[in-house]
């Protein structure tokens, strides 16, 4: 396998570019299709971002990569977005599109939904769920700094559905700072349920 370049890229694509390859010099003179698919995709990524490209389309860049390099793939396409570069990319892996400032869903050829991944949390499912454990002596006063919209538990309180906005952050810092023993554990709504009400609802509308 042997990669070139006839045009000079800027030196922090290059930087980029030597990252996603790696070690692929043990791989110098094997043919692409002998190589593992983790190799060729890293050397895929590699090519792709050496000359800074503009617009970028990436086809399931990560597929067949490992858990570690993926996130090293996600944090390489992150700095190109942030260098200026347009990338489309696509993915079976729904958990990815959390990376991507818009995300689109298409079923069967059609555009069934296209927004930040918030705004699809916020469309398509219950919402965040909130769970703070604390002493049962702390739960009223707890209650009210979240502004009584917190439910009882075994373990203390939880807010359930709705956005995690700056209203409920700002609840949530207060109430720590009020009682440095509670303890904070937030569900984000999977972008997999996510995906699929999205298609239960765009097949009900045909």
């Amino acid at each position: 396998m042997r990669t070139s370049s006839s045009t000079p890229g800027s030196t922090g694509s290059r930087a980029r570019s030597s990252r996603a390859a790696g070690t692929l010099a043990e791989a110098e003179g094997e043919k692409p299709e002998d190589l593992p698919a983790a190799v060729r995709q890293r050397a895929g990524l590699a090519v792709s971002i050496m000359h800074r490209p503009r617009l970028l389309f990436l086809d399931e860049p990560t597929a067949g990569v490992d858990v570690r390099s993926r996130a090293l793939f996600w944090e390489l396409i992150q700095e190109e977005s942030e260098a200026g570069a347009t990338i489309f990319v696509t993915t079976h892996f729904l958990e990815e599109a959390d990376y991507c400032d818009r995300v689109c869903f298409i079923d069967a050829g059609r555009l069934i939904a296209d927004a930040p991944p918030e705004e699809l949390r916020r469309r398509y499912s219950p919402g965040y769920r909130v769970e703070v454990a604390l002493p049962p002596g702390a739960r009223v006063a707890a209650a009210g700094l979240l502004g009584g919209e917190a439910t009882p538990t075994e373990a203390g309180l939880a807010l359930a559905g709705g956005p995690l906005d700056a209203r409920v952050l700002g609840a949530l810092a207060r109430l720590v700072a009020a009682h440095p023993e509670a303890r904070v554990s937030i569900e984000q709504p999977a972008m997999t349920d996510v995906f699929r009400r999205v298609l239960a609802e765009a097949g009900a509308a045909r």
